[in-house]
């Protein structure tokens, strides 16, 4: 039996009593961190967690599903400029996914957050070359580093790390681009995620030359002077960064949000199984080996 779930703006946590010991298929994934908001880097994806072999005993189970980080704010926010992490989702028992790392904002805060996947750096108006976030290597590895920017105050900012691959450098010209996703079509069909695919890096937004952009798994582009599409939700995609606007607006968000996590059981049978997802607030009884609740 699933509980009728509470939500906060951080996660939501479910508990879940199964009838019986079950034993199958379990992927979960973080949210995504939320892209800079001025030469912004792109946000890390959330980590990911599987196991082919879960062993879920018939006690009650607390899950937590983590929401994507927030985006970051426009020219002249100072700290704000860099986006928020995301955060963390657990299962009872098992290894914790780790919420992405945020990206990089210019103003003197240029390194990307360390996470899940790590956050793409940016331009530094004072020199150096900034560095990406680390991902969370493991074991298990949940997902990869963020870019570097590889020139200073050419307003570029560098992609986030995905589940499957680092996240792009920057340079004067060009954004990085967002690291790759990992697919779980066939262990849970299309039918979630991004097409079956979770976890991509944020690409880094450039004010100048050319944004870099994100591949499967629900994380956003970047942008060179418009604000960023927030990364697909229930993913662990990581936010989009934006160049700039052009205008003074602090305290106004421009980076793209992360996506928020999931969680997926399936133990390939009518017994038991289902998807939890951040921000759902309907009561389910499972019956079913694959169900959403939404």
């Amino acid at each position: 039996t699933l509980a009728l779930p509470s939500s906060t703006s951080t996660n939501t946590t479910y508990t879940w009593t199964p009838t019986t010991t079950l034993t199958g298929k379990l992927l979960m994934v973080a949210g995504g961190g939320g892209g800079g908001g001025l030469d912004g880097g792109g946000g890390g994806a959330g980590g990911v967690v599987y196991s082919a072999t879960a062993s879920i005993s018939a006690t009650q189970q607390t899950i937590v599903v983590g929401n994507g980080g927030e985006g970051g704010d426009g020219y002249s926010s100072g700290a704000n400029e860099k986006g928020n992490s995301g955060y963390d989702t657990s299962f009872t028992g098992l290894t914790t996914a780790v919420g992405g790392g945020a990206g990089a904002g210019q103003s003197a805060f240029s390194n990307g957050g360390s996470g899940g996947s790590g956050g793409g750096g940016t331009d530094s108006p004072s020199g150096g070359n900034p560095t990406g976030g680390t991902g969370e290597a493991g074991p298990p590895r949940q997902g990869y580093n963020g870019g570097n920017s590889t020139s200073t105050n050419d307003g570029n900012g560098a992609g986030g790390g995905g589940a499957g691959g680092a996240g792009g450098d920057s340079t004067a010209s060009v954004g990085g681009n967002g690291g790759i996703g990992v697919d779980y079509s066939s262990e849970f069909t299309t039918t979630y995620g991004d097409s079956g695919w979770f976890a991509s890096g944020g690409g880094g937004g450039h004010r100048s030359g050319t944004a870099g952009t994100a591949s499967s798994g629900g994380g956003s582009s970047g942008t060179t002077n418009t604000a960023v599409t927030h990364a697909q939700k229930h993913t662990g995609g990581g936010g989009g960064g934006i160049g700039w606007d052009g205008l003074n607006q602090s305290n106004v968000k421009k980076g793209g949000d992360g996506g928020s996590g999931i969680v997926i059981f399936s133990n390939g049978s009518s017994s038991g199984g289902g998807t939890l997802a951040y921000g759902s607030s309907t009561t389910y009884q499972y019956t079913g080996s694959d169900q959403t609740i939404s």
